[in-house]
């Protein structure tokens, strides 16, 4: 089986690595060839780009119109490049050197996943016994600085389906790769061990490393919608807020009950099953387990559903509570919370004033103000429907 890999050192040369059957890799190692002899390769290839890396190094900013008409390709591939999906390989270059990237080979990769044998019916993309048949989702957590993709899997001999999530550390330095492999990577696995068998935690199968830079981690596939993508919906029912509360505070009590701070807590991150509507919590890499050695993220963004100390080393429960709090008010308002409670939005919200007094203590950002764990919430709220 043999299938390529765009592959980076730590000076950020880019090579190609052809990569043979999982059992037993064979690297061979070919030159980066040059921007011209790419340019005339009949391999255009689907690729992705590390945008948001390049437009910062670019510190230019240009709006997509702009950047069509400079790189004379469609408004839409534009977007498509911005939104993490492929593009012909021509076409992304094109763009990046409109952006004003100086060299855009070292933003640019194609599908870490795309390794298999070819076949009359295309590619199979394949992890061990699982092949990939879904449609690639590109993602990009803003605050470790690694791509991944989810995709949809199914086991070749018990056809199981699962989630497969798949990072590219490529674009990172030698030091965060390091970083990434033996503290980030780990957390999602160890999470959905020790929750296994809670309602709102999915149910982990595997994870390893195709090489160096390619980590992927399958979890049981299930149909769901993110709660962001639910509550902008105009079917969005306001009537099972309280319900999503309350599952949510004890999915993140259980949490801490096993000394596991979630940190990352934004609406992107909470699913509702398609079955039954249930919350479920996704991606763990960044929460914080205790015992762990200290995390440093290498950017974290200034989400306004996340507590004022989440980037501090002495973080503890008390900043679920307040990604909690800012997340019940965006369900039950349908826009994303001001950074700072707003104790008069609060008073025009039609809720109890238990739920009322619980939110607004959570939202306080001094997290001495608020309540001292989820036993409180939930006790706080049990009456709410």
């Amino acid at each position: 089986m043999q299938g390529r890999l765009v592959s980076r050192n730590g000076t950020g040369f880019v090579w190609v690595v052809a990569i043979s059957a999982i059992a037993n890799p064979n690297f061979v190692i070919q030159p980066k060839p040059s921007p011209e002899e790419s340019m005339k390769s009949k391999n255009t290839g689907l690729v992705y780009s590390n945008w948001k890396l390049a437009e910062a190094d670019s510190q230019r900013s240009y709006s997509n119109e702009e950047l069509s008409k400079r790189a004379g390709v469609s408004k839409h591939t534009v977007i498509r490049l911005q939104d993490g999906n492929t593009t012909q390989k021509e076409k992304a270059f094109r763009i990046l050197k409109a952006q004003g990237v100086a060299d855009p080979y070292l933003y640019i990769s194609k599908d870490p996943l795309d390794f298999g044998e070819s076949t009359k019916n295309g590619i199979v993309r394949r992890i061990n016994h699982w092949e990939l048949n879904g449609k690639p989702i590109a993602m990009r957590s803003p605050n470790s600085l690694v791509n991944y993709k989810i995709d949809r899997a199914v086991h070749e001999i018990d056809k199981r389906i699962g989630r497969v999530k798949s990072y590219d550390l490529g674009p990172c330095s030698d030091e965060q790769k390091k970083y990434i492999r033996e503290i980030v990577l780990p957390r999602h696995p160890a999470t959905c061990l020790k929750l296994a068998g809670h309602p709102s935690f999915p149910k982990y199968i595997d994870c390893g490393f195709i090489d160096s830079e390619t980590f992927w981690v399958i979890d049981q596939w299930e149909n769901y919608v993110r709660l962001n993508k639910a509550v902008a919906n105009e079917n969005w029912c306001k009537k099972q807020v309280p319900r999503v509360a309350k599952e949510l505070a004890q999915a993140l009590l259980a949490l801490h009950q096993n000394d596991i701070i979630r940190r990352e807590l934004t609406p992107e991150f909470i699913a509702l099953r398609d079955s039954d509507q249930s919350v479920m919590l996704l991606d763990f890499e960044l929460a914080k387990i205790a015992g762990s050695p200290p995390s440093r993220p290498m950017e974290w963004s200034r989400s306004p559903y996340l507590a004022k100390e989440v980037d501090s080393p002495n973080i503890n429960f008390s900043a679920d509570l307040f990604s909690w709090g800012q997340i019940v008010l965006f369900c039950l308002t349908g826009r994303t919370p001001p950074k700072f409670a707003d104790r008069e939005l609060l008073k025009r919200l039609p809720i109890p004033k238990k739920v009322f007094a619980i939110l607004t203590d959570c939202l306080e950002i001094d997290l001495n103000y608020r309540p001292t764990n989820f036993e409180v919430v939930l006790g706080a709220i049990k009456e709410w429907n």
